[in-house]
């Protein structure tokens, strides 16, 4: 959808973060992304995003020379989608709030680090075994490569290509952002935002409950400690929001989505934090469920059939 579309609500009130844009739809994102870059008032790439977001498509579907489709169901393109244009949203707050001034090229590299921040996951021709998955722990070196290869072979400078892998790295949860070597402020406030929109992007999304167990089928794969089973990655998704990612947001990451009412304010005309609202509610319907179901999985995946709304 876009800001014409007339299905959009027109009570304020009424509009949810997933009314505005569909994340399923990469022509949506390329087209609300580009439309964001042009508020910026420089000179903002429309055809090399536009290439890339495109390249990223065939990439994720298989069509890249070297590489398998995405088989990962819950880091998939769908994901990368939505960190792209949280990613775009939360620089464009900034512009409006802070009044910090990216350049052309500066933005347009933050959308590539938010594009191949997962890209690790894909699997190379010769990677038969399993899904991408396998690649979830460290696959952030992985993904700087693949979007340094891809740089280079469009003519980006060296300078940009280590940029990028250096805004890729902050997505790492363990990894301190202090220790990452930003080459200046900005490239580490686009550091900042590129570790808040993958957070923010995948908590507020709309059917982010309803996508865990996928994500526990990848962590299982991956190796990944800490969780038993489904219902005990369900049961301690809210101390993961509440001790890690909520503190990292606020602390580490500069509390960066302060601007996303801004954001909306001027590009939508909705004085409101969509993704605030959508984590929020997210988290209040997971704490009913866990107290109405208990230890009963079978009993929590009966109530998280996404319909209408919660």
């Amino acid at each position: 959808m876009t800001g014409a579309d007339p299905k959009i609500p027109r009570s304020g009130e009424e509009i949810k973060l997933h009314d505005l844009v569909c994340c399923h739809d990469p022509a949506a994102i390329k087209e609300e992304v580009g439309r964001i870059g042009n508020m910026f008032g420089v000179d903002f790439d429309q055809w090399r995003f536009e290439q890339a977001m495109a390249d990223l498509v065939r990439l994720f579907g298989g069509e890249y020379p070297g590489f398998l489709a995405s088989n990962t169901s819950y880091h998939n393109l769908e994901h990368t989608n939505g960190v792209v244009l949280a990613m775009a949203r939360l620089l464009h707050g900034l512009y409006l709030d802070d009044g910090v001034r990216f350049s052309g090229s500066q933005l347009l590299v933050g959308l590539l680090a938010a594009m191949f921040h997962d890209a690790g996951l894909l699997q190379k021709d010769a990677e038969q075994e399993g899904s991408g998955a396998r690649h979830m722990v460290g696959h952030e070196r992985r993904s700087i490569a693949l979007a340094a290869e891809y740089m280079q072979e469009h003519g980006f400078s060296g300078e940009e290509v280590a940029n990028c892998g250096t805004i890729i790295m902050a997505t790492a949860l363990n990894q301190p952002l202090v220790e990452i070597p930003f080459c200046d402020q900005t490239t580490a406030l686009l550091g900042k935002v590129m570790g808040a929109a993958d957070l923010l992007a995948q908590m507020a999304d709309r059917a982010y409950l309803e996508k865990l167990p996928l994500l526990y089928r990848e962590f299982v794969e991956a190796g990944v400690k800490g969780y038993d089973s489904e219902l005990d990655l369900f049961s301690k998704t809210m101390d993961f929001y509440c001790s890690l990612a909520q503190p990292r947001l606020q602390g580490e990451l500069g509390n960066v989505q302060r601007v996303l009412r801004s954001h909306f304010k001027v590009r939508w005309g909705i004085e409101r934090d969509l993704y605030a609202e959508e984590i929020n509610s997210n988290l209040v319907y997971l704490q009913k469920l866990l107290g109405k179901c208990g230890s009963s999985y079978a009993c929590l995946l009966q109530h998280l059939n996404r319909g209408g709304g919660r």
